[in-house]
């Protein structure tokens, strides 16, 4: 989990990939800017950890300095993974082949068990 200390370093690690793959790719903080549809202050709080970007803005970025994600995220830290996700992962290898296509085959019906009885209750509430 993230603590208030842990995004702050993400903050600043990011801003630093940034800052230097500005300068890399010939911008100042103004051309940077105007081509992702923000200030030249706005680019400089992302810069300075004061500010994050949204996912939009990260998108155009990217683009805009003709680099990839991993080039502006490299330096971050990996956050720890979920433990309950890791363990179902785990449980889910374990399965041998035969158990994992057996529950894939239940799945599948029990999807359409549940669309038919949802169309039903649909059906009645409405009246069709």
């Amino acid at each position: 989990m993230f603590t208030k200390e842990k995004n702050m370093d993400a903050r600043i690690a990011f801003g630093n990939s940034l800052s230097e793959k500005r300068r890399e790719s010939g911008f100042s903080q103004e051309e940077l800017g105007l081509k992702i549809g923000k200030s030249s202050n706005a680019v400089s709080r992302y810069e300075n950890a004061e500010n994050t970007m949204d996912v939009h803005t990260f998108a155009k970025t990217v683009n805009a300095l003709k680099a990839s994600p991993y080039e502006l995220l490299k330096d971050l830290e990996v956050p720890e993974p979920d433990s309950k996700i890791v363990s179902l992962f785990f449980q889910i290898q374990r399965l041998d082949k035969n158990k994992k296509s057996l529950h894939y085959q239940w799945w599948n019906p029990c999807l359409i068990i549940w669309q038919v009885f949802k169309n039903l209750s649909l059906a009645l509430t409405y009246k069709i």
